[in-house]
């Protein structure tokens, strides 16, 4: 009797694993996990390493000009290098309808990127985009909890993973212009 109830445990249980959806699993070549403080200084060797462009979509961003160095200096710094060197830099912030200091800390932000050549824009005020994520040359995507303000490059545990697959990195910059698509070069919403 027990064999007889292992055995069809075992067949439910096989028969139950071979019905579950199959999962549609992308190819990786290779993932760099970047929590804690990990996060500045491998994102700045992406994007020093960058040739072509690099595609962010950032919740929050602050530019810090009273602290001349540390991890937010640090990030902008390389995005203004990479710029200079002829690499598209594209970023989209978000505007918020309900947190109208976060929006005027992106404009900040938005406003001194800008005098370096770097696009950025805002997303649609309706619409929370509170993603984190970065795609480069098409090739790398960089996707987590990590913002561009302090608090998140220097005091809080976040936790984010740098991607080398052309597969998650087309899925990225596909949604990427879909935001695009509906960017505002300024801020539409009023206090």
């Amino acid at each position: 009797m027990k064999k007889l109830l292992l055995n069809l445990s075992l067949f439910y249980f096989l028969f139950c694993f071979s019905q579950t959806e199959k999962l549609d699993l992308l190819p990786v070549d290779g993932v760099i996990p970047m929590n804690g403080r990990d996060y500045t200084p491998t994102m700045i060797k992406i994007i020093n390493n960058s040739n072509k462009t690099i595609h962010a979509v950032i919740y929050q961003a602050g530019y810090y000009p009273d602290y001349p160095e540390g991890e937010p200096t640090e990030l902008q710094n390389s995005l203004i290098d990479a710029a200079k060197r002829g690499v598209d830099v594209i970023i989209i912030l978000d505007q918020s309808s309900w947190n109208p200091s976060l929006s005027l800390k992106n404009l900040e932000y938005a406003e001194f990127m800008r005098k370096f050549g770097i696009k950025v824009y805002f997303d649609m005020p309706d619409i929370t985009t509170h993603m984190k994520y970065v795609v480069v040359d098409s090739l790398i995507t960089v996707v987590g909890s990590t913002n561009w303000s302090f608090y998140a490059l220097a005091k809080n545990d976040e936790c984010s993973i740098a991607v080398k697959s052309k597969d998650i990195a087309l899925k990225y910059e596909k949604f990427f212009e879909k935001l695009l698509m509906l960017k505002s070069d300024t801020l539409t919403i009023t206090e």
